[in-house]
């Protein structure tokens, strides 16, 4: 028994013995391998340190030395930009002294309704035209005259329009405005005769711009 298990012992001991020393050996091969590596990397840092050098050697003999250029500070002044100008108003013909203006307006409008049991049907096409020349004139430095020839029926004072019904009957083309205009002051003015209306503003409810009464009034011209 004594000598089986001396034999045992021995065996066990041979074993790990071998073991070790595999495992030594192969811990060896591995630091030999591990610095092969090192070595390597060395050399190669070694060579990019070469490299760079040389690179900036080359840089610094090749570019051109630098200039020194003196700045200088100056102030300037800008001047101010000069307010725009009103735009100028296109010049009016003029003969001996009269200025001509006037406006054409053509306009069509319809109704049509088609027939129910409510309402019958309806249909109203017309076609309309106004036509106005006005003619001013400066008497002096604070009175002037205006007058305007206007086209439309004259049994109708409310518009201008004239439509064209009535075959071949000739349309009337007569004085709608005639008047005085007499401003001392920069923005008051005094008219008188035939003027046109001062509360038209267009809508419904008030006289329309094409009525012209005989009269009088002052006027108040904001700037």
């Amino acid at each position: 028994m004594k000598l089986t298990a001396a034999f045992t012992m021995m065996f066990l001991w041979t074993t790990l013995a071998w073991a070790q020393s595999d495992e030594i050996d192969r811990l060896n091969r591995v630091v030999g391998e591990q610095g092969k590596q090192i070595d390597e990397l060395k050399q190669h840092l070694a060579q990019l340190e070469r490299l760079l050098l040389n690179s900036g050697a080359a840089v610094q003999t090749t570019a051109p030395a630098a200039r020194v250029v003196p700045v200088s500070t100056a102030v300037t002044t800008t001047p101010a930009p000069a307010p725009p100008q009103a735009a100028a108003q296109p010049a009016q013909p003029q003969v001996a002294g009269f200025r001509f203006s006037g406006d054409f307006r053509y306009r069509i409008d319809a109704f049509v309704r088609g027939s129910s049991p409510q309402a019958t049907g309806v249909q109203n096409i017309r076609q309309r035209y106004r036509l106005r020349f006005n003619a001013d004139r400066d008497i002096s430095s604070d009175l002037s005259s205006h007058m305007q020839l206007a086209t439309g029926a004259v049994t109708n004072g409310i518009t201008f329009d004239q439509d064209f019904a009535g075959g071949v009957t000739r349309h009337p083309f007569s004085i709608s405005e005639a008047f005085l205009d007499y401003h001392p002051l920069p923005n008051v003015g005094l008219r008188g005769g035939k003027v046109d209306e001062v509360f038209a503003d267009n809508t419904r409810f008030l006289f329309d711009d094409d009525v012209c009464f005989n009269g009088f009034n002052v006027r108040r011209m904001v700037v």
